[in-house]
């Protein structure tokens, strides 16, 4: 791993940004500034290490330090280069950055200099890491101008390209840009520019596969679709026979919890499943069957209305009152 300084306004310091620390520093978990600084570290002395070495420093398993670059590649503060060299923007630099360079990207820009707007635009950057994980790798400077291309020639936004390219990557298993390109032309030729268009005009089957259903109603990332994630989604319908409409009615059944997950919906569908569901009409009578149950017994820690004494008689109450007096 190589560690090297982008290109900055500001001198070069050894001392941490005040930005960093105020804005960036209080939203991130503590591995992840754990990770950010010794690797600034190493940049600043112009030091390399290996990535095992890195993690063995700083005593992190490898897919901490791995998930903490990707958080910091998101926040524009770190670009990861060929998966081997992580090059640092200082915050300092990119916020006066932002003060000089327009947010939007315009169309009468050359190539190069939209790129270098990647760094200030957090829609592009989000697309571009996204990206990188739909493809399975890190995207060379060519192709992400052909993306900014593509949203200049064919008036899509980053939703529709991100779309268009899961479905050829992920759904159609074709490895190749010209067909993303072939799926954003059609759509423009039929006057669609934002991507609920698209999925209102076609039928969601031909545009999304389940993975796909699963990971939008969930409000997932790309990198949140892991294998174990993937094998959990390809059981639903090779095993248990769902189709597209009860696994979306079941991810529905997550707007009560705080972060919705595929384990969750896991749960749900192997609770249906094992209770003879077998189409939409008998999950809806399930879930009104949980709904209108009752719990069985008392909870032992529920707060009753009930008195212990209420059981006791006059008598009783009067021979209870005497014997705790004469303790």
């Amino acid at each position: 791993m190589r560690f090297l300084e982008g290109k900055n306004i500001v001198p070069q310091r050894t001392s941490i940004s005040d930005i960093f620390l105020s804005t960036l520093l209080p939203k991130a978990k503590g591995d992840y500034v754990k990770v950010y600084l010794y690797g600034y570290y190493l940049m600043k002395q112009s030091l390399a290490l290996t990535a095992d070495e890195f993690c063995i420093h700083l005593q992190l398993e490898p897919n901490v330090v791995a998930e903490a670059f990707a958080y910091w590649q998101d926040e524009g503060i770190v670009e990861i280069v060929d998966g081997e060299t992580l090059v640092f923007f200082d915050p300092d630099s990119l916020s006066l950055e932002n003060l000089s360079v327009a947010e939007d990207v315009l169309p009468d820009k050359n190539p190069e200099a939209m790129l270098i707007q990647l760094n200030q635009n957090p829609e592009l950057r989000q697309m571009f890491s996204e990206a990188d994980s739909i493809v399975r790798r890190t995207l060379v400077p060519e192709e992400k101008k052909r993306f900014l291309r593509w949203m200049e020639e064919y008036h899509v936004d980053c939703e529709m390209i991100l779309h268009a390219l899961s479905y050829t990557y992920d759904i159609k298993q074709v490895k190749h840009l010209d067909y993303v390109e072939g799926i954003l032309r059609r759509w423009y030729d039929k006057g669609y520019t934002a991507l609920d268009q698209v999925l209102e005009e076609e039928p969601l089957s031909d545009q999304m596969g389940i993975q796909e259903i699963v990971k939008r109603s969930l409000n997932l990332k790309e990198r949140d679709m892991t294998p174990i994630a993937k094998e959990m989604i390809e059981s639903w319908t090779e095993e248990m026979g769902f189709g597209e409409d009860i696994i979306s009615l079941a991810c529905a059944q997550t707007i009560n919890i705080r972060e919705p997950n595929i384990s969750y919906v896991n749960a749900v569908l192997k609770n249906w499943y094992e209770e003879g569901v077998r189409s939409l009409e008998d999950a809806k009578k399930a879930m009104e069957t949980h709904t209108t149950k009752k719990p069985k017994g008392k909870n032992k820690w529920q707060i009753s209305d009930e008195r212990r004494t209420d059981d006791y008689g006059e008598t009783e109450l009067e021979e209870l009152l005497r014997w705790k007096g004469d303790l």
